[in-house]
């Protein structure tokens, strides 16, 4: 006699051994099956117990595909570091050049020479609009 629980077309040992599961896929498939019957919200507390088990599993066999791979948190430091000194050393180009052209400098400058500055002489324009330590 099969209990109420079991009470369905196909029987939960039938598909588990039918599909070749293992002990841990097969608790998986008997405790969902029965939840609304038998055990509740413990059925599904139990299912879930096995599946963090299959998942622990996994993770140990094929790494962590939600851990992080980016920089260190050192790298991000010094990526950081090397921002602000490219900041402060910008910020000093700029305020020679304003230093020179408040002295009148620039204007005796010929007009070919502002064409020879490009886009890689400076490290970041933004860089110009963020103060840095009164620099």
């Amino acid at each position: 006699m099969t209990p109420e629980h079991y009470d369905m077309e196909i029987q939960p040992i039938t598909y588990i051994m039918a599909n070749g599961l293992g002990f841990c896929e097969g608790n998986i498939v008997k405790y969902v099956s029965r939840y609304k019957e038998k055990g509740g919200i413990e059925d599904l507390k139990k299912a879930r117990h096995y599946l963090d088990m299959l998942i622990d599993d996994w993770i140990e066999e094929n790494g962590d595909p939600d851990a992080y791979n980016g920089p260190s948190q050192a790298e991000l430091l010094a990526q950081l570091e090397q921002q602000k000194q490219d900041r402060i050393a910008a910020n000093k180009a700029w305020a020679g050049i304003m230093e020179a052209d408040k002295n009148g400098e620039l204007n005796n400058q010929p007009d070919d020479a502002i064409t020879e500055v490009t886009p890689e002489d400076f490290v970041n324009m933004d860089f110009f609009m963020k103060p840095t330590n009164g620099v």
